[in-house]
């Protein structure tokens, strides 16, 4: 994933190559509704650095990302084993 646009960071034409090809993608820029010139919807971009989403813009990439890789859901409810020992030191 890149960053996508952003007023300091014009990538409609990486965003543009990206849409065109065979390549699966979560469409960020369409989330935050940013445009060619960066702009995102009212409220989705920190007014601050200009950079990072609000909360509300952090809902709209994460519901994004539900949108175009539906299969994440699926982490969490599948059990599955490995040979590894617990990493988190609960066992």
């Amino acid at each position: 994933m890149h960053n996508t646009t952003v007023p300091a960071r014009n990538k409609e034409a990486i965003n543009s190559c990206v849409r065109t090809s065979d390549y699966r993608y979560i469409d960020i820029a369409k989330a935050v509704g940013a445009d060619g010139t960066g702009a995102w919807y009212t409220g989705y971009l920190n007014p601050g650095d200009q950079v990072h989403p609000t909360e509300l813009g952090a809902k709209a990439i994460a519901a994004r990302v539900l949108v175009d890789v539906p299969e994440v859901m699926q982490y969490g409810l599948l059990e599955f084993t490995t040979d590894l020992e617990d990493t988190a030191g609960d066992n």
